[in-house]
């Protein structure tokens, strides 16, 4: 395994050789990165929507704290 890790490029060969069936055997280095990207396609398109709806809160914090700075202004305590 350590082989495999000081030279990355070798296990996936060509990517016919990636989609090749393997009977009785794990998948490949490919086949781990190509999941794993999907999975970080994924999760970046989640955290993409998840800041967008915490920029949207944020806007509304900001119009509710003007809001009270003004009526503070009024009403002075």
């Amino acid at each position: 395994m350590g082989e495999l890790l000081r030279r990355p490029e070798e296990p996936c060969g060509t990517a016919e050789a990636a989609r090749a069936p393997t009977a009785g055997r794990r998948p490949g280095l490919c086949g781990i990165r190509s999941d794993a990207s999907e999975i970080l396609d994924e999760t970046i398109l989640l955290l993409k929507d998840k800041a967008m709806e915490m920029n949207h809160i944020c806007g509304e914090v900001d119009k509710l704290e003007a809001f009270v700075k003004m009526v503070a202004t009024v009403f002075p305590s």
